[in-house]
Parts: C-alpha cells; sequence; structure tokens
C-alpha cells in the first residue's frame, strides 16, 4: 500500500479561549492532532483572531489582547517543539465562515495550497466542514471554475466539554448551519459576492451604525447575531 500524500498544510479552526489566554480543551485537542500529522506538513494554518461577543483575554504583563491564532501558535511551540517559521496565523477572523474564507484569500490562495487537512471536534464537524467545502468551491468570478483545492478532515473528540453543554453547543451548530443553508449559501455564488456579504452585510465583520454598536451585548450564542 503506497504511502499517504502528503499535506501542504494542516488547518485548525478556531475554537475559543479560557480567560487565561490559552486554548480551550477541545481546542487542544485539534492542536495535538496538527502536531501528529505525519510528514508533518510545510503549513500550520491557525484561524481566528478571536470572536465579536466577548472581549479577549489579555497578555497578564502586557496587556494587550491575546488573538486565539497566537495562543495556538503557543501551544504548538511549547506543546509540541513546532517550528515557529511553519506557523501561519489567521489574526481577521471571528467565526467559523471567516475562518473559512481569510484561510482561502489570505492563506491557502497566496501560499499557493492544493491539499489541506482540516482538524477539528466532532460538535463542530458538520458546520465547518460545509462552509469549508462550500467556500473552497466558489469560483473566483461567476461562471468560472472552483479553485483546485482538496480539503481532507479529520474529527477529534470533544475534549474537556460536559455532555449539558456539548449538547447546547450542538444544537447552537445545527442552528448556524441551518441559517447559512438556507441564507448565504442559497444566493452567494462566488467569491466576489462572499467578500460582499462578509464585509457589507456580516454582523462580525460590516461596518454597524453607532447606535447599534452602542447597544450590542456579547453573547455566547455565534448565530445571534448573524455570523456563522
Amino acid at each position: 500500500m503506497p504511502p499517504p500524500l502528503p499535506y501542504d498544510a494542516v488547518v485548525v479552526p478556531g475554537g475559543g479561549l479560557t480567560p487565561s489566554g490559552d486554548p480551550h480543551p477541545w481546542v487542544a485537542a485539534r492542536l495535538d492532532a496538527a502536531a501528529a500529522v505525519t510528514p508533518r506538513p510545510p503549513h500550520f494554518l491557525l484561524l481566528s483572531r478571536g470572536t465579536p461577543h466577548r472581549p479577549p483575554p489579555t497578555h497578564p504583563r502586557l496587556g494587550t489582547p491575546i488573538d486565539e491564532a497566537a495562543a495556538s501558535a503557543a501551544y504548538l511551540v511549547a506543546t509540541h517543539g513546532v517550528d515557529r517559521r511553519v506557523l501561519r496565523l489567521d489574526g481577521w477572523s471571528l467565526d467559523t465562515i471567516g475562518n473559512a474564507y481569510f484561510c482561502r484569500v489570505a492563506l491557502a490562495g497566496p501560499l499557493r495550497l492544493a491539499r489541506l487537512l482540516v482538524i477539528t471536534n466532532a460538535f463542530h464537524a458538520p458546520r465547518c466542514r460545509a462552509l469549508f467545502e462550500w467556500v473552497f468551491g466558489l469560483p473566483a468570478i461567476a461562471g468560472g471554475p472552483p479553485p483546485a483545492v482538496a480539503l481532507d478532515w479529520q474529527v477529534v473528540p470533544d475534549v474537556g466539554m460536559e455532555p449539558a453543554a456539548r449538547a447546547a453547543r450542538a444544537r447552537k451548530e445545527e442552528a448556524g448551519l441551518a441559517a447559512a443553508v438556507g441564507g448565504v449559501m442559497a444566493s452567494v455564488t462566488d467569491l466576489a459576492g462572499l467578500a460582499a456579504f462578509v464585509f457589507g452585510d456580516h454582523a462580525a465583520y460590516a461596518a454597524a451604525p453607532a447606535e447599534a454598536e452602542a447597544s450590542r451585548t456579547p453573547c455566547m450564542d455565534d448565530e445571534a447575531r448573524g455570523t456563522y
């Protein structure tokens, strides 16, 4: 049996940080699996700046915000000895559709990556896979060919999640996927349209009226304000 083909990159979507700025246990499980990929790929794409629904944790000495991608990078270096020079940090995305969008346009595209392994947890996998495969399958222009990028998937356990919390999160994931399928995934047909949606209509990235921003309250539900 021939050896498996090497990946151009392993991709770790965002999954949140603890108040102290460390990856949650379920995110650490993704990172552990990424570090174990053999042969080790030349790029690790670590996604997510954070979330728009609560303030980011801050560095205890500097007082500066901690990006999730940076925390994931620190974990891979400290726990698995991954070379910092192969880590590619997404410092822009704030939710799963943003993970997929910025992964494609800011990382995979410019780096000319053709074969990616995406690693996430069981609770997140259905929505993550649907959104990533949709985003990476969109043609650059209407009627054009989709990009020649292959996405493979690895699902890891929901480490550290209590059963009730996991069930609640799974319900939110299911609702978010249904909203995306009936909304943006049905109406956007190319990358230009996706960019227009992300920066014009998406609650996490579009400019909000001042009165709306002033009345905004933090929320743990990624779908509550139209994010996916």
